[in-house]
């Protein structure tokens, strides 16, 4: 719903991933793993690491998760393949009615770079059959309950492209729950760090969701209309002529207090936690943190078609397509060695 958030509560002056649909099997007594990360720095120099934040020399030994995806296949110790169509949650099309079916064999790793490509092709049968495949990776998986990594704050960050700015296609980073503390699909939360629509080269954005009241004790005067779901975030125009198939270094630094958006390393905005302050979760008597408290896992994923951008496809003869990644890193807080950039210099506009 527009209109019904404070602007106040949001320093510096943007879509969402609908649900997942992994809450539906993301239970409270889900085994947690705590597998190490796999830290493989061979291809790199033993000492004298850069402190420029651009730089790709990097010191990795701070970070709580890194995959600068050296060699030539993906590190399954890192990364978990989400496949098919969502309708394994019960939710056939990822609860956004998008047109692909997600398959390892879309994920490639080759010369540094992680790719995601989206291709013209019939996969699934049924209910399933799509006409285009992709790929998706996660960080934890719900339907085998396989984690490899998650966390509760920190700085989390990739450097992204889109190879190919068409329509249609809707890359993400992004990131959901490991438990659904506070009950399914957007109660727990949902951390969206980037997102875009292929057709608009020049814009990117960043969301947050939750919960504003519970449906069976609905305030008077909400539309009849309204689930309780909520979001916020930004959408910002690049600078410098730079667009989504630009290399671009997008991500949160996520505290208790809220969560700043960035991008290279430049703060969009910071997203105060008095936003999500709401009825529903007072009414429970939870944290006034509540829902971003918990610990969070990763996801990759390029979409096409679906809700976010109204159901566009791209031209066949467009096609193949791919999100490019080059690294992926995450910190937390104590560790953190990056202070942000300033300020971004671009145009932003508020979307809630």
């Amino acid at each position: 719903m527009t209109g019904i958030w404070s602007l106040a509560l949001i320093s510096g002056v943007s879509l969402s991933c609908a649900p997942s649909g992994d809450e539906k099997k993301t239970t409270d007594n889900i085994s947690i793993t705590n597998n190490p990360v796999k830290m493989d720095y061979a291809e790199r120099p033993a000492e004298g690491w850069s402190d420029d934040y651009f730089s790709e020399d990097f010191d990795p030994s701070r970070t709580s998760f890194y995959d600068k995806f050296y060699g030539d296949d993906l590190d399954t110790g890192k990364w978990l393949y989400q496949n098919g169509t969502g309708s394994q949650f019960g939710m056939n099309g990822w609860g956004n009615n998008e047109a692909q079916y997600y398959q390892s064999g879309n994920v490639t790793v080759r010369d540094g770079v992680l790719r995601l490509e989206l291709r013209k092709e019939n996969a699934g049968s049924g209910a399933d059959t799509r006409q285009y495949t992709s790929g998706k990776l996660v960080t934890f998986e719900a339907e085998s309950g396989r984690e490899s990594f998650s966390q509760k704050y920190g700085r989390f960050e990739a450097k992204i492209r889109l190879q190919a700015a068409l329509d249609g296609l809707w890359p993400a980073f992004w990131m959901m729950p490991v438990r659904s503390v506070y009950g399914g699909w957007p109660n727990s939360g949902e951390i969206d760090i980037m997102e875009m629509k292929g057709r608009l080269p020049d814009e990117a954005s960043a969301t947050v969701h939750f919960q504003h009241f519970d449906p069976k004790n609905r305030p008077t005067g909400t539309p009849a209309g309204w689930n309780g779901h909520r979001y916020g975030g930004f959408t910002h125009w690049f600078t410098d002529n730079k667009t989504i198939t630009d290399w671009h270094i997008y991500g949160v630094k996520w505290t208790p207090a809220g969560i700043t958006l960035l991008v290279d390393g430049k703060e969009i905005a910071t997203l105060d936690k008095g936003l999500w302050d709401t009825p529903f979760y007072r009414d429970f008597n939870h944290p006034d943190t509540a829902p971003f408290d918990q610990e969070f896992y990763m996801i990759l994923n390029l979409a096409v078609g679906g809700n976010f951008d109204g159901s566009r496809l791209p031209k066949d003869s467009d096609l193949p397509a791919a999100l490019e990644i080059d690294w992926v890193r995450v910190y937390t807080l104590e560790d953190d060695p990056w202070e942000n950039q300033g300020k971004f210099a671009g145009r932003t506009r508020w979307h809630g």
